[in-house]
């Protein structure tokens, strides 16, 4: 019994120890960020050249729809080594897609931890999740890394968004790969080992602007009818003519 409980505490220990040794060890990468894309290229390079222009090295995309687009477009990206592009199936069947939750559940959560533990372990300092309608801002400093480096000994940093055309508060963590232990539901925070310390950052300092895209269709039954509209007014208010 006394042999197991050294052969545990040793095992245990070596761990430890080994993600400590990880998260001193220089990163290929100081700033990554994971999305998962799905048929929504229309904003995708503009979104990419805004972080990149806030200090962002490195995008995790996991293609999850059948966007040519999206290959021929990033292709200048990827022999850059900006962007590196999964492959990343639908797991849910074509009646659960319109289900958020199941996507979210089968679909984006495994993508998350793809890129942390498959990918941003080993190459990347720090790592966000975002959707492609989220941006970060930093405020006071053009390069979000300028605020991180004062938050070097945290595990991670979470992040409130401002959203913008639809009223949706989201939480979101920019945290270090090695350290994460999971997701919580909704799939915006990271959960970490019970001694890692995590810091809410001000909004003033840092935050995530989100907008919401209706779509095209969504638009174009927008316009069809404020056109409606304005025919009925100029029908009614002919009523008031002599």
């Amino acid at each position: 019994m006394i042999k197991f409980f050294c052969f545990f505490v040793l095992f245990f220990g070596i761990i430890e120890a080994k993600e400590k040794q990880i998260c001193k060890e220089k990163k290929k990468y100081d700033l990554c960020i994971c999305a998962v894309l799905n048929n929504d290229s229309e904003y995708l390079l503009e979104w990419i050249e805004h972080h990149r222009l806030v200090g962002v090295d490195h995008f995790y995309l996991y293609n999850n729809g059948r966007d040519d687009f999206v290959r021929q477009a990033l292709k200048p990206l990827i022999k850059k080594d900006v962007v590196t592009l999964i492959p990343w199936k639908q797991k849910a069947s074509f009646n659960e897609i319109e289900n958020g939750f199941v996507w979210a559940l089968s679909t984006q959560i495994p993508a998350y931890e793809n890129a942390t533990y498959l990918r941003g372990t080993a190459e990347t300092k720090w790592l966000i999740c975002l959707d492609l309608n989220e941006y970060l801002i930093p405020i006071g400093t053009n390069n979000v890394n300028h605020i991180l480096e004062k938050y070097a000994n945290y595990s991670g940093l979470l992040l409130v968004s401002d959203c913008f055309d639809h009223y949706m508060e989201a939480k979101k963590s920019i945290f270090k790969p090695e350290l994460c232990k999971g997701f919580s539901w909704p799939p915006y925070q990271s959960k970490f080992q019970n001694d890692c310390e995590v810091v809410k950052i001000s909004p003033s300092e840092l935050r995530i602007n989100r907008y919401f895209y209706p779509g095209p269709s969504a638009l174009k039954r927008k316009a069809c009818q404020e056109i409606l509209n304005l025919e009925n007014y100029e029908i009614e208010s002919l009523e008031f003519l002599p």
